[in-house]
């Protein structure tokens, strides 16, 4: 099966410090990835972590990619957090919590269709205090995979540019005032290891990417351009290491051919 194109549901952002950051209501597509992309920026040295809730309905449990810059001065620190969606997730919003108060926080809400029941093969995280930078996944996405991409940096609003073979999903600003930024991106099929970003702030950025994959295909369908028509009966037979072998009776039901 092959995946949805990333769908952005959601962008907010937050300049006045807090611990809880929500995002607007959202009705996201049953059994869909949602994709949590998170943006916290904070003056001085602060260790913190962040975790992620909804009111959907039977969402699945929520997994986290982050990775925290501290220099000194500020600290930035980027998730992805993401979980599948029960069938009928209904409409609802998603609640980032801080362990510490954070003034700048920036959300992008992303949904993918068409994934595989283990839908994120791989994740990387990098950072840097450069105008670029390169996040290097451990090994080639698949052929039908999609890598999704998010940065956080500051201190700018500079229009940040997606990198090469990717499509950028969002590009927000956060704050009056000491403004950060969150960019998410998407490239896929056949996906490089690479997913980069440049014209960033150069205060400090920190980078994610996962690797989505896709669900696998089914066996393939019988049809009447098999040369079957649909409800005949076929006579079906053959030789197996010289024992005969013959099909009497079966019905093979998902294309209601009768084979004897």
């Amino acid at each position: 099966m092959a995946l949805s194109t990333p769908d952005l549901l959601d962008t907010i952002t937050f300049g006045v410090s807090d611990t809880e950051f929500t995002s607007n209501s959202i009705t996201p597509t049953g059994g869909a990835l949602l994709i949590v992309g998170v943006t916290m920026g904070v003056g001085g040295s602060v260790s913190f972590t962040a975790s992620i809730d909804d009111t959907l309905a039977d969402t699945g449990s929520w997994s986290q990619v982050t990775e925290l810059i501290d220099i000194g001065s500020a600290t930035l620190r980027e998730s992805i957090f993401y979980a599948v969606l029960g069938s009928s997730p209904g409409s609802g919003t998603v609640t980032v919590t801080t362990t510490a108060s954070i003034s700048r926080v920036g959300i992008h809400v992303i949904e993918i269709t068409g994934q595989d029941a283990s839908p994120v093969a791989q994740n990387k995280t990098n950072t840097g205090t450069a105008s670029t930078l390169t996040v290097t996944l451990d090994s080639t996405p698949e052929t039908d995979s999609c890598v999704i991409g998010v940065v956080g940096a500051g201190v700018g609003t500079n229009d940040i540019g997606f990198g090469s073979g990717f499509t950028e999903i969002a590009d927000t600003t956060i704050g009056a005032s000491g403004q950060h930024k969150i960019q998410s991106q998407y490239d896929q099929d056949n996906a490089d290891t690479t997913c980069d970003w440049s014209n960033l702030p150069t205060t400090y950025s920190a980078g994610c990417a996962i690797e989505i994959s896709a669900a696998e295909s089914g066996p393939g369908d019988v049809s009447e351009s098999d040369g079957i028509t649909i409800g005949e009966s076929v006579s079906m037979g053959g030789t197996l290491g010289g024992i005969n072998i013959a099909y009497d009776n079966a019905d093979y039901q998902d294309a209601g051919v009768k084979i004897s």
